[in-house]
C-alpha cells in the first residue's frame, strides 16, 4: 500500500533580515514553486531558521507502518536543498548577510497528507500568500513579494555564485567567483566572448567596451591557470590589478543580475548593430584621451 506524505527539512539560518510587518508571528509559511517554505522567527522578530516542506511523496507501508528510512530520500532532499539555498542566498544579496549554518542529510519528519489536512493548509497558504514579508536593514527596507521570487528564482545559478562570491575573503578567488556569473549568462570564449559581452552591457554600462571585457578576461586567466603570467597571493602587482578590477567585476555581475539577458535579446541584429556603434564609439573617444597624453 502507497501513502502520500509530506517531507520536512529544517535548516538554521545565519541573516540580518528580521520580520517588520505590523503584527509579526513567531513563523511564516507560503508556497513556492511546487513545495512550502517556512521562515521562523525569534524573539527578536530576526530569521534564525527556515522549513522545507516537499509534499506528495509516495511512501510504501507494511503493516501500517513506514519502512523506509529517512535517508532514501536523495531527489527531494537535494531539491529542499536547492530551495533553502535559494532563499538564503537572495537573503544574502538584499540585506549583505545570509548563510546556512546547519543543513539535514534527509528530511527530518513525515507529514501526513489526508483530504481534510491539504484543504485546511491550501485556505492557509491562500491567507499567507498575499502577506508582503519586508526584511529590515540599517541600508533599507526589502521584501520577498511573488514577483521578487519569480525574478530571481530565473537567474538562481548566477545568483548562488554571486552571494558566494561575496563570502569570500580572498581577492583572487573573489574575482575567479564572480567572473563565473559573466560566464553563465555569455557561455562563450575569446572574442566572442568580449564582443557578447560589451554589446549587450552597452546600454547600461557603456564604459564597458570590448577592449575592457579583454582585459578583463585576461585578468581571469591570470587569476585561473597557473601559466608564465599566473597572479598568486604573493603577487604585489598581480593582487593590486585584482583588487582594482573587483569593483567593476562585481557592478557588472550585479546589472546581469537585475537585467538579465535572453538569448534571443543577445542574438538579435538590433542587439548586435547597437552594440557596435556603442563600442567604436568608446573606441574613438579611448584613442582620443591617448593622443592628448
Amino acid at each position: 500500500m502507497v501513502w502520500p506524505m509530506m517531507l520536512k527539512y529544517s535548516y538554521v539560518v545565519d541573516t540580518w533580515a528580521e520580520d517588520q510587518r505590523y503584527n509579526p508571528s513567531q513563523s511564516l509559511r507560503f508556497a513556492f514553486e511546487s513545495q512550502q517554505v517556512e521562515f521562523l522567527f525569534n524573539e527578536t522578530h530576526q530569521v534564525s531558521g527556515m522549513a522545507v516542506y516537499v509534499p506528495n511523496v509516495e511512501l510504501p507501508r507494511r503493516g501500517g507502518k513506514l519502512y523506509l528510512p529517512l535517508s532514501s530520500f536523495p531527489e527531494e532532499t537535494a531539491k529542499a536543498f536547492e530551495v533553502a539555498s535559494f532563499f538564503v542566498n537572495l537573503l544574502h544579496y538584499q540585506t549583505g548577510k545570509g548563510a546556512l549554518i546547519k543543513w539535514p542529510n534527509g528530511p527530518q519528519d513525515y507529514i501526513p497528507e489526508t483530504r481534510e489536512e491539504a484543504e485546511f493548509r491550501e485556505k492557509l497558504l491562500i491567507a499567507n500568500f498575499n502577506i508582503p514579508l519586508a526584511w529590515s536593514i540599517a541600508k533599507g527596507a526589502h521584501d520577498l513579494s511573488q514577483a521578487t521570487l519569480q525574478r530571481y528564482s530565473r537567474v538562481r545559478d548566477a545568483l548562488n555564485i554571486y552571494t558566494d562570491a561575496l563570502r569570500l575573503a580572498d581577492p583572487i578567488s573573489k574575482f575567479r567567483e564572480l567572473y563565473r556569473v559573466l560566464e553563465r549568462f555569455f557561455p562563450y570564449e575569446g572574442r566572442r566572448f568580449d564582443t557578447t559581452a560589451s554589446q549587450y552591457l552597452a546600454h547600461s554600462l557603456p564604459n564597458f567596451t570590448r577592449r575592457r571585457i579583454k582585459i578583463l578576461r585576461r585578468l581571469r586567466n591570470k587569476c585561473s591557470h597557473a601559466k608564465a603570467e599566473v597572479i598568486t597571493s604573493g603577487d604585489w602587482k598581480g593582487l593590486n590589478q585584482v583588487r582594482a578590477a573587483l569593483e567593476d567585476l562585481q557592478k557588472i555581475a550585479r546589472v546581469l543580475l537585475e537585467n538579465p539577458p535572453t538569448t534571443k535579446a543577445i542574438g538579435s541584429r538590433r542587439w548586435k548593430v547597437l552594440g557596435w556603434v556603442w563600442t567604436h564609439i568608446h573606441h574613438w573617444a579611448d584613442a582620443k584621451r591617448l593622443r592628448k597624453i
